[in-house]
């Protein structure tokens, strides 16, 4: 399996299924089927990278489901890189205004307690930061935020880093690895085997594996914004 061609035929995949969809669309169904265009992902799509089952997206773009139980808002809202709030009532939490709509890319990860991981928080942003320019129009872009010195000398302390989804990954890259019982990393690439993901680890230097059962997405990093507090 070569896993970079896998991640960029599922992030390219084109918007095919909704298209002709003429069903009336009202409530959060309607945001559901606005977001997935924005992102441009299908219903297959969405079903793979949320773990929302397809059947049940295919209920909530009819209007045949008022309110998802349990986490479902969450997974989706995450995966298409809108909040919450807005996807369940249409209600945004953070609309930008003159003064700061610059600063509308959502912060979803943060340092563990620990030298190498951290978590995506469940769909709520812990902040927004600077949208650099290259990511302007980009809903699935999103930011994490360094807290110790575990990926020094590459990102250091305190600093943004900008996380692009859509573009495809190559050795030499710094990516975000995202496994599928929710822990996320951010190391260098260096290649990848039939079974494991191999990447370079920043801070202590040492190679590290990733069995490839056990890793859910690699997202490009695209760059990083130094903050002095």
């Amino acid at each position: 399996m070569d896993f970079n061609s896998t991640l960029q035929d599922f992030f390219s995949t084109p918007f095919e299924l909704l298209r002709g969809y003429s069903a009336p669309m009202i409530g959060w169904g309607a945001r559901l089927k606005e977001a997935m265009e924005n992102a441009g992902l299908n219903m297959t799509d969405l079903s793979r990278r949320s773990g929302v089952p397809y059947d049940n997206l295919n209920k909530y773009l009819r209007g045949d489901v008022a309110q998802p139980r349990g986490d479902t808002l969450n997974k989706l809202a995450t995966t298409l890189g809108v909040e919450v709030l807005w996807l369940r009532d249409g209600i945004s939490k953070s609309a930008p205004t003159a003064e700061n709509s610059a600063k509308d890319l959502p912060i979803y990860g943060y340092v563990k307690a620990g030298t190498e991981g951290f978590f995506m928080d469940n769909g709520e942003p812990q902040g927004y930061t600077e949208r650099p320019d290259f990511l302007i129009g980009n809903r699935l872009a999103y930011a994490v935020r360094v807290r110790d010195k575990s990926m020094e000398p590459v990102f250091k302390h305190d600093c943004i880093v900008w996380v692009d989804p859509t573009r495809s990954t190559a050795p030499g890259d710094d990516v975000v690895i995202q496994l599928h019982d929710g822990q996320a990393f951010i190391k260098q690439h260096t290649r990848q085997t039939r079974d494991d993901l191999i990447c370079f680890q920043h801070n202590p230097p040492q190679e590290v594996r990733y069995p490839i059962i056990e890793v859910a997405q690699v997202h490009l990093v695209v760059g990083s914004l130094r903050i002095r507090t």
